[in-house]
């Protein structure tokens, strides 16, 4: 019994091979938490790509009018954002004086007549680092929707 006293005290006082320890806990720490940037910034990048597809289209909205055709401006968004044109759901609505009505029917003479395109992008994002392995073995993903509304007329 004295001797493993002995042996455990003498353990205790040993000081070499610490820093191998410690650098190999600060490592993994480090290594996680680079891991774990690089995911949120390719987040961050694949919501602005969407968002920057949204703006095309609705640049291409307001540029073209009211009789842009909306499978246009949705292979432009699909092609900007990145993503396929599934993805994407470009609409047309109408309002005369406030009231909703059928895009491109006339307003009554003397409402005002607003015409808008809708452009909405769904799609998700899977992280590749840390949490991914998890989220690829559950069937999970971040989803990623954004909408954008412009006024032609």
């Amino acid at each position: 019994m004295r001797r493993f006293r002995t042996v455990i005290q003498d353990l205790a006082r040993e000081t070499r091979g610490t820093a191998v320890i410690e650098t190999a806990v600060v490592a993994t720490c480090l290594s996680i938490l680079i891991m774990g940037t690089v995911d949120v910034a390719r987040y961050g990048a694949a919501i602005l790509n969407v968002q920057q597809g949204i703006n095309r289209g609705l640049e291409m909205a307001m540029m073209g009018g009211p009789n842009t055709s909306t499978t246009t401006i949705q292979s432009e968004v699909a092609t900007q954002a990145g993503v396929s044109t599934s993805a994407v759901t470009v609409t047309q609505s109408q309002t005369c004086a406030g009231t909703t009505a059928t895009f491109g029917s006339s307003c009554t003479s003397g409402q005002e007549t607003r015409k808008f395109y809708t452009v909405r992008v769904q799609t998700t994002f899977t992280p590749t680092f840390a949490l991914g392995a998890l989220a690829r073995s559950r069937g999970t993903s971040i989803s990623i929707d954004r909408t954008g509304v412009i006024r032609v007329t």
